[in-house]
């Protein structure tokens, strides 16, 4: 039955194993203070509804787990269905940390992924694909647009999840190792075999010479693809709060994925987070320009959220929260440059930055496409 629903197998396998790991799903939960309804609209998703309502895409587990008597399979959502949203919520992937020191960048061994079966594209062996991805369609702008009482420049979520390059620099990696416990539920044993689900326990093994803390957040991930001269692609698949150490073991949970989580990833401690509080970006006149470099995955056409990586970084002043926009180069005749799409700095290397995609009015982005900064958060 085709339907305008449009959303990833990962998004939606994700929001299935998500609410299966946190225990059965209840039923549709009654009204309360705080909590909305909204009608289901012709291309709603999830994601989005979580974005607009609870201030973090990464949520849309909650949304779901409050109306599985509603939505029978987070594949779909349909045109007049009454979804219920608590107001309120819990942050989707920790706000704060205790790590002693910062991620080791010596003795890598880049492009070793240790038989997950991921291809040079970024998918897994079962075709799903790392990086959330909102369909071919263009989101709206006042779709889009948060409400003000849950605007914040930049999210946890949005960093931790995005990647990055390793700019050619060699990362001391650790090794994710696994679930420490057998899954419970056989009805999705066998496409989840070998992943870790949110909330799940798992063990993982730190770099040589470091030593993970009760309370340390290590990022799971693998290597993705090289850009010529900036180094590999960094692909998160998730988060892990460490709970216990034992003998050298360390063990945690689970706290936020975006990707399949294998044994045999690699692993390294979070980096920190800024939170850019409720600040907007402010115009700059005479900004930098900066060049794309390309993105995660072979995938040619752009949608809101989406990945690119460009040429400035730290060493160029480029700040997280930075708004740069994509315009294609003016004509001879001396007409204005085409704007293609908007994007916001979520993370910054020394040479590079990640940035998202805000807002797109042509889709077919070319790497060598000049990026404008033309907005940054006040500092």
């Amino acid at each position: 039955m085709q339907h305008p629903r449009t959303t990833t197998r990962l998004i939606a396998g994700a929001l299935v194993l998500a609410v299966l790991a946190s225990g059965t799903a209840a039923a549709q939960q009654p009204l309360t203070a705080g909590t909305q309804t909204h009608a289901v609209q012709r291309g709603d998703t999830l994601w989005d509804l979580a974005r607009r309502y609870l201030g973090d895409p990464f949520l849309w587990p909650q949304i779901y787990k409050q109306n599985t008597a509603v939505v029978e399979d987070p594949h779909w959502i349909y045109p007049g269905e009454m979804l219920t949203i608590s107001g309120g919520t819990a942050p989707s992937v920790p706000g704060a940390d205790t790590p002693t020191t910062d991620v080791a960048t010596d003795d890598p061994a880049p492009g070793t992924l240790g038989g997950l079966g991921e291809n040079a594209d970024g998918a897994t062996e079962t075709g799903e694909s790392v990086f959330p991805r909102l369909g071919s369609r263009v989101i709206a702008t006042e779709s889009w647009r948060i409400d003000p009482q849950t605007y914040r420049a930049l999210r946890p979520s949005e960093f931790y999840s995005s990647g990055f390059l390793t700019e050619t620099r060699e990362f001391t990696a650790g090794r994710m190792l696994g679930p420490t416990s057998p899954l419970q539920i056989g009805a999705v044993a066998s496409q989840t075999r070998g992943t870790a689900l949110l909330y799940a326990s798992v063990s993982v093994e730190a770099p040589s010479g470091e030593k993970y803390e009760v309370g340390d957040s290590v990022l799971v991930f693998y290597y993705g693809k090289e850009i010529e001269g900036y180094g590999r692609v960094i692909h998160p698949t998730g988060l892990v709060r460490v709970t216990q150490t034992e003998s050298g073991k360390v063990f945690g949970s689970v706290v936020a994925l975006y990707g399949p989580i294998r044994a045999g990833q690699s692993v390294v401690r979070a980096d920190k987070f800024s939170d850019g509080g409720k600040q907007r970006a402010v115009p700059v006149a005479d900004g930098l320009s900066a060049t794309v470099l390309g993105w995660p995955s072979y995938m040619e056409l752009k949608d809101p959220l989406d990945v690119i990586f460009i040429d400035k970084g730290k060493q160029a002043g480029v700040r997280p929260g930075d708004v740069f926009e994509l315009r294609r180069t003016p004509a001879n005749n001396g007409e204005m440059a085409d704007l293609m799409a908007t994007l916001t700095v979520v993370r910054v290397g020394e040479r590079t930055s990640t940035a998202r995609v805000m807002k797109v009015t042509s889709p077919r982005i070319a790497v060598g496409v000049v990026a404008k900064q033309v907005a940054r958060l006040p500092s």
